[in-house]
C-alpha cells in the first residue's frame, strides 16, 4: 500500500504503473510492450483510467513478469534436458 505524501496518515491505493514507466523499467519498445499484452498474454490487461489513459498495479506487473519468467525458465530447463 503507497502512502499519501501530503498526509502520510492516509494510505491510498496500489500505484499505477503507466506504459512509458514500464518501458523504461524493462528497455523494451511501445511496439514490444503492446504485442506482450495484446498478443502474447504476458501482461494482464491494462486498467482504463480515461479514454486515452491506462495503467497497471505495481503488483499485478510484478506477479506476471514473474510467472513469465518462470514459464522462460522451464522452456530453457526442457530444452537441455
Amino acid at each position: 500500500m503507497v502512502m499519501n505524501r501530503s498526509n502520510p496518515s492516509v494510505p491510498v491505493g496500489p500505484r499505477l504503473i503507466r506504459p512509458r514507466e514500464m518501458r523504461a523499467r524493462l528497455g523494451i519498445s511501445k511496439v514490444t510492450l503492446w504485442h506482450w499484452w495484446k498478443h502474447r498474454a504476458i501482461l494482464p490487461p491494462p486498467l482504463r483510467l480515461g479514454p486515452r489513459v491506462v495503467g497497471w498495479t505495481e503488483d499485478d506487473l510484478a506477479a506476471a513478469l514473474a510467472k513469465a519468467d518462470a514459464a522462460r525458465r522451464e522452456g530453457s530447463e526442457a530444452k537441455a534436458a
